[in-house]
C-alpha cells in the first residue's frame, strides 16, 4: 500500500499517463515538448537528496511523510 492508501483509508487505482500523445503534441504546444522531455523522471523510480541543501545551510526542518500527506489531504477536502 502506499503512503496515500493508508492514510486515506481508501484504495487508489493508478492511472496510465498519454505520453505518445504528448510528444506527438510536442510538435504544436511547446510546453507539451518540455513536459515530455522530463517524463523519464515519471518512468523512473529516483529520489532528491538534499545533503548540498543541508551542508550549505545546515539541519533543514521537515514534515514526517505520513503527517505531511495527511495535512494535504485535509487541504484538499476544504478546496
Amino acid at each position: 500500500q502506499t503512503l496515500i492508501e493508508t492514510t486515506s483509508g481508501k484504495s487508489l487505482k493508478p492511472l496510465s499517463f498519454p505520453w505518445k500523445f504528448i510528444k506527438v503534441g510536442g510538435l504544436l504546444v511547446p510546453m507539451w515538448r518540455e513536459i515530455a522531455e522530463v517524463a523519464y523522471l515519471w518512468e523512473r523510480p529516483h529520489r532528491l537528496d538534499g545533503g548540498h541543501l543541508a551542508a550549505l545551510l545546515g539541519a533543514i526542518p521537515s514534515t514526517p511523510p505520513d503527517i505531511a500527506v495527511q495535512e494535504a489531504l485535509t487541504a484538499l477536502k476544504r478546496s
